[in-house]
């Protein structure tokens, strides 16, 4: 039986090519940010509301039909990368923020023995 392309293989390169263009513009933004709340915290409250609204929207699909529910997953998805990488990236660059020393962020990101 032949499956067409489009529904198996949506998302597997794709994805890799999107984050590694709203991954590094995401950190330029984080690093230019400058709140009285900080660099990460606007990003990271942000990104977690919208987050959870397009994660609403995902599991609350409206009747469609076959192609408009391809459409809406796909467009649901792409905002749930983005707003997915709002809240990972200043997350994760909280790390390096913290200290200067090297032994000192390795030590940061290990959980404890």
């Amino acid at each position: 039986m032949f499956d067409y392309p489009t529904h198996k293989d949506f998302g597997s390169g794709d994805r890799i090519c999107y984050h590694g263009v709203t991954d590094p513009f995401m950190g330029i933004l984080v690093a230019k940010t400058r709140t009285r709340w900080g660099r990460f915290r606007p990003w990271l409250f942000s990104g977690t509301v919208l987050n959870a609204v397009v994660l609403y929207a995902l599991f609350s699909a409206p009747d469609l039909s076959e192609s408009g529910m391809m459409v809406y997953f796909a467009v649901i998805y792409i905002l749930w990368g983005t707003t997915y990488t709002m809240m990972d990236i200043p997350y994760r660059s909280m790390i390096p923020a913290v200290t200067d020393l090297p032994k000192d962020k390795g030590n940061t990101a290990q959980k404890p023995p």
